[in-house]
């Protein structure tokens, strides 16, 4: 379940995206999981499930805001295997459990989610100035 929170956050995000609408092609959710042991992998099943669910109360809050076409929204889930922060820190894991909304817009050339990460994860110091 989403935290009201979130809900206030999703809100004001969909309403923007309904402006846009007719310009986005498409809009991918994102779920990510944080490995909950730094020794030990998650269990598959729960780890890919808490991903995929996390993405999908994303995407039926959006839906139910009518932010964008029903058929424009996609989930994705990788599970643990997507950080953006070590695993042995209460901090790290908290910031590994997630979702990313990533907007592609109508009529562009689109890149690889491996550029967008090492643009956003990556590069970021490089990027600042753009």
């Amino acid at each position: 379940m989403l935290r009201q929170e979130g809900k206030d956050v999703l809100s004001e995000f969909a309403a923007a995206m309904a402006q846009a609408n007719n310009n986005i092609k498409e809009v991918q959710v994102l779920g990510h999981t944080s490995q909950g042991n730094p020794d030990r992998p998650n269990n598959i099943r729960n780890d890919r499930m808490l991903s995929a669910q996390r993405s999908a109360e994303v995407i039926i809050y959006l839906q139910s805001q009518n932010a964008v076409a029903p058929e424009k929204l996609v989930g994705m889930s990788f599970g643990q295997f997507r950080p953006i922060a070590p695993f042995d820190t209460n901090e790290g894991r908290a910031k590994n459990r997630r979702v990313e909304i990533l907007i592609t817009k109508n009529d562009t050339v689109e890149k690889s989610l491996e550029e967008y990460y090492n643009q956003v994860y990556h590069n970021s110091e490089n990027n600042a100035g753009n």
